[in-house]
């Protein structure tokens, strides 16, 4: 969506919702294949980056229907890493210069791949 005019986002939208709301990989095929005829004309570094990325993440297609809402997004992870920036951008004067920054966002998420909950119920598990 960062690399599409404002103008056909909602539409856009609208397509990608279809490909990964489809019952299976057959049908986010086809629907993928649809979107990319739309739009391949006037969004073509759109339809390029999803064409390249399109089957990784499809992955939930091979899970049970039932555990799709738990596995189809990160919003967990991406709510993580939008505290750390959050964290960096409050701290951003205390920082000597970015290699600072990047120790620690490293050591923040070491924290949290060692200490993050999970759930016997759930699909984490700690290695």
């Amino acid at each position: 969506m960062s690399v599409t005019s404002h103008k056909h986002k909602a539409e856009l939208a609208s397509g990608l919702k279809k490909i990964y709301n489809s019952d299976d990989e057959e049908g986010a095929l086809l629907a993928s294949q649809e979107f990319c005829k739309r739009w391949y004309l006037s969004e073509p570094k759109a339809v390029d980056i999803l064409k390249h990325n399109l089957q990784a993440t499809w992955t939930y297609f091979r899970f049970k229907r039932d555990d799709w809402h738990k596995i189809r997004t990160n919003n967990i992870l991406e709510r993580e890493f939008r505290e750390v920036r959050r964290r960096i951008n409050v701290m951003d004067s205390s920082f000597n210069d970015t290699d600072s920054a990047s120790r620690y966002a490293a050591s923040t998420f070491s924290y949290l791949n060692q200490n993050y909950p999970s759930s016997s119920k759930g699909l984490h598990t700690h290695a």
